[in-house]
């Protein structure tokens, strides 16, 4: 972060804490309008998707409730980056990527909580081949990840995986 610091984009306050400017603002915003037109683009081209139809409203609406439920169970990057802004009028493609944005960090605490547990580092969980210890710490993260979907019925989550699943790119 210290290019970001140098340019501009960010501040430290006296705790060490990151807070970014008018102009980290400004390119932040920037960022997440380009990156939600260009997956509403992307996403148009589905069968059936309307404007404020289909399916991707409802995946934004379905990741919201995840998201929204899984504020009791996020770890510390999860929390620092949840609820994401979402500007008012925004379309439910740019909804939709924010949000999966955010949630993928309950994921990330998860892992992390389940390589500490097992007295790892973030090295040692990269080089850890495939095998029983590595199996172990991906079922632990299922374990520590999964309360957040609780806000969803069975059927509500086989939805979601479906619908993201269908989504080009």
């Amino acid at each position: 972060m210290d290019e970001e610091l140098a340019q501009g984009v960010v501040v430290r306050d006296d705790e060490g804490a990151w807070h970014l400017t008018d102009l980290g603002r400004e390119l932040t915003l920037f960022a997440q309008r380009a990156t939600g037109e260009a997956a509403e683009e992307l996403w148009a081209m589905l069968p059936g998707v309307l404007p404020g139809l289909g399916i991707v409203p409802r995946l934004a609406d379905l990741v919201g409730r995840v998201l929204a439920h899984a504020q009791a169970t996020g770890g510390p990057v999860f929390r620092a980056m949840s609820p994401p802004y979402e500007p008012e009028g925004a379309s439910p493609a740019l909804l939709l990527v924010t949000r999966l944005g955010s949630l993928r960090h309950h994921r990330a605490d998860a892992h992390r909580a389940a390589w500490r547990a097992a007295g790892l580092t973030a090295d040692e969980i990269r080089a850890l081949p495939d095998g029983p210890e590595r199996a172990a710490i991906e079922a632990d993260t299922d374990r520590r990840d999964e309360p957040a979907y609780a806000a969803l019925t069975e059927a509500e989550r086989w939805e979601l995986l479906a619908g993201l699943a269908a989504l080009p790119n």
